[in-house]
This record gives C-alpha cells, structure tokens and sequence, in this order.
C-alpha cells in the first residue's frame, strides 16, 4: 500500500508520463489526501483510457476533486471506483463529470457510503 503519502509523491512524477493509458492505484488506501494530489495531474493524461481506484478510502472529499479532473478526459474508457466511502455529494459529482465523457463504457461504484437511516 503507497498510502496517501505514496500518492501524493507519486503525483510529482505522474503529470509527466503524458503518453500513460491506464493507472491500477486500487489496495492502497490513499485517501481523501492522496486523491486530491493525483487530481492535480489527471488535466496533463490526455490519452488515460483506465482508471482504477478501487478499495482506497475515497471519501465525498476525494470524490469531488477527482471529478473535478476527470470530467476532461475524454479518451477515458473504464473506470473502478470500487469500495471506497463514496457519498451522495461525492456521487453526484461523479455523475456530472461522467457526463462529459462519450468514450466511457465501464464504470464500477458499488460498496460506496451508506449511512446509517433512522426508522
């Protein structure tokens, strides 16, 4: 696991790999902090195609800024949200920034952020 600390030096380095088509960042628990920091370089990964961030903490925070980014990707075909703590704000960023994206054929968000409902 690269922990948010992994993610946040390996955001350093990843806005220059511009020919990159698929990033695998899923088990590494890089959290709301690691995910902010990779957000910040997505805008340069004009060919992404893959994007997994599967079973990484994300939470509604994380979310929102990844989708900040994301939403610019158009070469983006599949992406893995897949347990994380995702919540509705975080969702319904997701879903707008999906919008944008034509190429998109895959899209895995289960496990996310259920809270506990009053009966």
């Amino acid at each position: 696991m690269i922990g948010n600390n992994g993610a946040i030096a390996l955001s350093d380095i990843l806005g220059n790999l511009i020919a990159i088509e698929e990033i695998h960042l899923g088990n590494n628990h890089i959290g709301d902090k690691g995910a902010i920091a990779l957000a910040g370089v997505f805008d340069k990964l004009k060919k992404l195609r893959k994007l997994n961030f599967g079973n990484n903490h994300i939470s509604n925070v994380g979310a929102i800024a990844l989708a900040d980014t994301l939403k610019d990707l158009k070469s983006l075909q599949v992406i893995n949200f897949w347990n994380n703590n995702i919540g509705p704000n975080g969702a319904v960023a997701l879903a707008h920034a999906f919008d944008n994206l034509a190429n998109l054929k895959e899209i895995v968000i289960n496990w996310v952020y259920m809270p506990k409902l009053k009966c």
